[in-house]
C-alpha cells in the first residue's frame, strides 16, 4: 500500500502461529518508545485490550505521551469485541483508532466503538483481508487489527509525498478533522485522495 517505504517491526507477541496472541502494557509500551526512537514516521498497533476499560498504565500512557511529543502519529484498532467503549489507547488525544467495514463500506458489527472512535477514529477495510504470514504463506483474516494497517500505510505515504507536513498534520488530513470537527459516533470510511487534497491545499497555501 505504501511502495518505498521502509517497515520496522517491534514484536511484543508470542509465537507466529498463535492465532490469539497476547502482550503486556509494559512490553507494549517498551515497543512505542523503541520505535520513536527509530525515527519512525507513523506507529501501527494491531493490538488493542480484550475488553474496553477506564483503567490506565502509567509507562503505556507515557509512551503515547512520548509519541506525541516526537510528532509519531500512532494508528490503532479499535478492537473486536463488539462492545461501546474505549481504552488507554483509543482515549489517547495522538491516536486515531480504527474499526473494520465490509467490503461495500459498511462497519462490522463486531468493531468496539465509542463517542472517541466516532469523533476521531476511522473505517477502513477489515473484512477477509489476505496478507502475508510472518513463517511464509498468505493469511487471511478480519477484523480492526487488519483494518489498521491501511490507515498506518496512508499516513506513511502522505508522509512520503509531503515531507514538510508534521504528523499530526498529516494525521488531522487522513482523519478528515483538518478541516472539519466531528460529532458522531460511526467513524467515516478513510478517504485517501481527500486527505492528499487536504495536505494539498495546506502545504501549498
Amino acid at each position: 500500500m505504501c511502495p518505498g517505504c521502509s517497515l520496522v517491526v517491534a514484536p511484543i507477541f508470542g509465537t507466529a502461529e498463535d492465532l490469539s496472541p497476547r502482550t503486556t502494557e509494559a512490553a507494549l509500551a517498551e515497543a512505542i518508545c523503541a520505535l520513536v526512537d527509530s525515527n519512525v514516521h507513523v506507529i501501527n498497533l494491531s493490538a488493542s485490550y480484550a475488553y474496553p476499560t477506564p483503567n490506565s498504565n502509567p509507562a503505556l500512557g507515557a509512551a503515547l505521551d512520548y509519541a506525541a511529543v516526537r510528532d509519531v502519529p500512532v494508528i490503532a484498532a479499535a478492537g473486536n469485541q463488539a462492545t461501546i467503549g474505549t481504552s488507554q489507547i483509543t482515549r489517547h488525544p495522538a491516536v486515531l483508532p480504527v474499526i473494520a467495514a465490509d467490503d461495500a463500506g459498511r462497519p462490522l458489527a463486531t468493531s468496539n466503538l465509542s463517542a472517541t472512535v466516532g469523533r476521531r477514529g476511522l473505517a477502513a477495510p477489515g473484512s477477509n483481508i489476505t496478507s502475508i504470514k510472518a513463517t511464509g504463506g498468505t493469511l487471511t483474516w478480519t477484523g480492526t487489527s487488519v483494518a489498521a494497517p491501511f490507515v498506518t500505510a496512508t499516513v506513511a505515504l502522505l508522509r512520503s509525498i509531503f515531507p514538510s507536513a508534521s504528523g499530526i498534520q498529516t494525521r488531522m488530513a487522513v482523519s478528515g478533522l483538518a478541516s472539519k470537527r466531528r460529532r458522531m459516533f460511526m467513524p467515516p470510511r478513510l478517504d485517501a485522495a481527500a486527505a492528499f487534497e487536504a495536505l494539498l491545499v495546506q502545504q501549498s497555501g
